[in-house]
């Protein structure tokens, strides 16, 4: 019954750990020393944990929403991490050029 949900989680880890390796741009901004908006580790974990979690979301309904194509499940999953990892308007940008040139 819950065998089908199992394509769901590679989905849930790719966003967390992309979105953890994205979270610890927040110890660089700890340890600069003229940026004083994250002052200690509880503050750097914290950050990471909401990045990681943001992270999944953003890859499952990025996998939702390119459900209604015909594209590669590995495809789909890339293409949330990307966006979780260099943002919309970069993401975008090379799933536009990754589609001129399969065509």
């Amino acid at each position: 019954m819950y065998i089908h949900l199992l394509e769901y989680l590679p989905l849930l880890c790719v966003g967390f750990v992309v979105g953890a390796f994205k979270g610890l741009h927040a110890e660089i901004k700890r340890q600069d020393e003229n940026n004083k908006e994250i002052t200690s580790k509880k503050q750097v974990l914290k950050y990471c944990i909401l990045e990681a979690l943001a992270g999944s979301i953003i890859v499952f309904i990025s996998y939702g929403l390119l459900s209604v194509a015909e594209l590669p499940y590995i495809f789909k999953c890339c293409v949330g991490a990307c966006i979780v990892f260099l943002g919309m308007d970069k993401a975008l940008e090379i799933v536009d050029r990754f589609l001129r040139i399969r065509r």
